[in-house]
């Protein structure tokens, strides 16, 4: 996790500061975020997740890394092909067997444009409170950063597997679990591919939100009342956060009754 990204992907150009797979977990490396709007919306086959890593390889860092947060999808890019390397194997090969198959995540595949996938739904969009068919795109530039069809009980079963020992070791859960630090100390509520809160009711919640085109998710786990709520909607935006909560007050409400 603290080794350079070099050590895995000595292709990847130096850049002003050290790059490690924790910063790039946490948010904290630097790696920009989407430059512009039709980088969302790129419709660009990319052959593998290294080759996707041309998009912003040769671009500045954001900021020395370990000093700020910043979220940055193509940080997450950056992580699938150091995993890759490290594994030795394909990315979205490594995922469905390492984290989908003993998830019980049987519907949950890459986003990939032409096979035909059993009920995958239509994309839409609301603008001006307008319905229309969301744009065309191809997930490949971000298997890592939002490329996966899923469902919500798929979602919900990986939830419920970060709260047994069905996929990861406790120790590793603590870990992804607890809030990471910039350099100065601060904590930036993000773990390891988690946002980490406390609600109003201080109740610890993790969770972790997404959009793409036609598409908005939201995956939250309340570990110690263990619940978990996902959300899904294949129409964007849409506030599915809210609805979350809403879900959850539910369930949570019972259980304190």
């Amino acid at each position: 996790m603290d080794q350079p990204i070099q050590t895995y992907l000595p292709e990847f150009p130096e850049k002003s500061g050290t790059i490690t797979t924790r910063q790039l977990a946490g948010h904290l490396a630097g790696i920009r975020h989407y430059a512009n709007e039709d980088e969302f919306l790129s419709a660009v086959p990319y052959e593998s997740v290294v080759d996707a890593l041309s998009i912003f390889a040769d671009d500045p860092l954001r900021f020395p890394p370990g000093s700020e947060f910043g979220y940055s999808t193509y940080g997450y890019n950056l992580i699938s092909a150091v995993l890759e390397r490290a594994a030795g194997e394909d990315f979205l090969e490594y995922i469905a067997r390492n984290v989908f198959a003993p998830s019980g995540m049987n519907s949950t595949v890459p986003d990939r444009v032409f096979p035909l996938i059993r009920h995958r739904s239509r994309y839409y969009s609301i603008e001006d409170s307008q319905l229309s068919n969301a744009p065309w795109v191809n997930n490949s530039n971000k298997w890592a950063g939002g490329g996966f069809l899923s469902t919500s009980d798929d979602l919900v079963r990986f939830g419920q597997a970060h709260l047994s020992d069905t996929l990861l070791r406790r120790q590793t859960i603590d870990l992804m679990w607890a809030s990471q630090k910039t350099s100065s100390g601060e904590e930036t509520g993000y773990g390891i591919g988690w946002a980490v809160e406390i609600d109003d009711s201080k109740r610890k919640i993790i969770r972790h939100g997404g959009g793409s085109i036609g598409g908005i998710t939201e995956l939250r786990i309340y570990p110690d009342q263990g619940l978990v709520v996902a959300v899904i909607t294949n129409t964007a935006p849409a506030n599915v956060r809210s609805l979350a909560s809403e879900i959850a007050e539910h369930f949570l409400t019972d259980q304190a009754h």
